[in-house]
């Protein structure tokens, strides 16, 4: 039993440490200030709950699938707005975000 607890442990330090990894096309995204020239493709929202203590952690998660699913769209361009930011186990952070494609200026 305490072998299976220890597992648990480890597997829970891991996963908080893990990061989700952003595309090449979520790297290359830009966030407006103005979305003159832009057209919008779909507002969303993101919450990240997975394992983590420290709500810098949820961020930066939830941050990476925002831009993974906005370059999944097809998008180029990215505004958002934090509705959440706690540490993962009490809620995670919430994102709403709108993504855009825009011509290159």
């Amino acid at each position: 039993m305490l072998r299976i607890l220890c597992v648990i442990l480890v597997y829970c330090i891991l996963a908080a440490c893990s990061i989700t990894n952003q595309t090449p096309a979520a790297r290359s995204l830009r966030e407006l200030g103005s979305t003159d020239g832009c057209t919008l493709i779909k507002t969303d929202e993101i919450n990240n709950a997975s394992f983590g203590a420290y709500p810098e952690v949820c961020k930066e998660r939830a941050f990476s699938e925002m831009k993974n699913l906005v370059a999944q769209l097809g998008g180029n361009a990215y505004r958002y707005q934090i509705i959440q930011l706690a540490p993962c186990l009490m809620g995670g952070t919430t994102i709403s975000f709108e993504a855009y494609s825009c011509t290159i200026r």
